[in-house]
């Protein structure tokens, strides 16, 4: 049996959100949403009540979204939304400013994808590129 929830900003809990209301939740990248508390939300994926792997979206009007994956014995993986971007974008998480490089930064419509996906599956989705996360250190051009 598969079981998905979502947790969003606010902590609220949604178990088995129907795809369609997510999918216009990454459209509308709604502040309110995705920007209040702790500032991302999780889906977490399990198959036969055991923790499968987990997905973090950060999401930023005007900006986009982060979206990572882990599987629950694994590192964790962030989706690419553009491999020729530099620099690095700053997101309040938990009321910490957290950095992360541009080329995580995804449309909407390829966070959905990736989400999209998860929802069936759990797993990473093969036609997206992804990489093993890693986060810039203070010699990495920090942007304010």
């Amino acid at each position: 049996m598969v079981r998905v929830a979502l947790t969003n900003s606010m902590g609220e809990l949604f178990i088995d959100p129907e795809p369609e209301w997510l999918r216009r939740r990454l459209d509308e990248c709604d502040p309110e949403f995705w920007e209040d508390g702790a500032g991302d939300c999780g889906l977490d994926f399990e198959l036969d009540g055991e923790p499968h792997a987990s997905m973090t979206l950060v999401g930023r009007s005007g900006m986009g979204f982060l979206v990572s994956h882990s599987f629950s014995r694994e590192r964790t993986h962030s989706l690419v939304g553009d491999q020729t971007a530099t620099g690095t974008v700053a997101v309040s998480i938990c009321g910490e400013p957290v950095r992360f490089f541009k080329r995580y930064v995804a449309t909407p419509s390829l966070a959905w994808a990736a989400v999209e996906h998860f929802l069936s599956t759990g797993d990473r989705t093969d036609g997206l590129a992804w990489e093993l996360d890693t986060m810039p250190d203070e010699t990495s051009g920090l942007l304010p």
